[in-house]
């Protein structure tokens, strides 16, 4: 659905109460402009509380808070980003003594979780599936180099598996 809208003199509009309520746009909300083929895209900006309540392993704790806000001033372009505590199987959950964070954005209709330390990337246009795939790899990770004997493995190998180990809670 299209709303007209109408700019002022100071280059200020109002963004119609049904798309306020819909995206739960609260006073002092921040907005992202950005340039598109089409236009002019506005985009909320999310902030580092703003974790999907629908993960029950995305935590905030503090000490994660801060750690967000580090990201968060070194790529500035991402919509918010996601702290994983635990990722879970049908049969198996590996629960992390330090989250694992996922670098969310969205780009081109399509949403991209990435975490250069592990170099995980996924990427789909729905949320969920991206998320589920960005767990997925984390799990490949740990199944492939996290369980393999250091003999097995080349040096570049190692460190990797030393990365993710340091997630791992024992």
């Amino acid at each position: 659905m299209e709303n007209d809208v109408v700019v002022t003199k100071k280059g200020q509009t109002t963004i119609p109460a049904r798309l306020r309520k819909k995206f739960k746009m609260e006073k002092g909300a921040k907005l992202e402009i950005v340039e598109t083929s089409e236009g002019i895209l506005l985009r909320l900006k999310k902030s580092t509380t703003d974790i999907p309540s629908t993960y029950p392993q995305h935590g905030a704790s503090q000490e994660t808070k801060k750690l967000l806000s580090q990201l968060r001033a070194k790529d500035p372009r991402a919509a918010y980003f996601i702290a994983l505590d635990h990722v879970s199987t049908e049969d198996k959950t590996l629960s992390f003594a330090e989250p694992i964070i996922a670098n969310v954005s969205f780009n081109d209709n399509v949403y991209w979780c990435k975490n250069e330390e592990l170099g995980i990337i996924s990427a789909s246009p729905k949320l969920e599936e991206c998320v589920q795939e960005f767990e997925d790899e984390i799990l490949f990770l740990y199944n492939e180099y996290g369980k393999e004997p250091d003999a097995k493995l080349t040096n570049d190998a190692q460190k990797l598996k030393q990365r993710i180990l340091r997630h791992i809670k024992q």
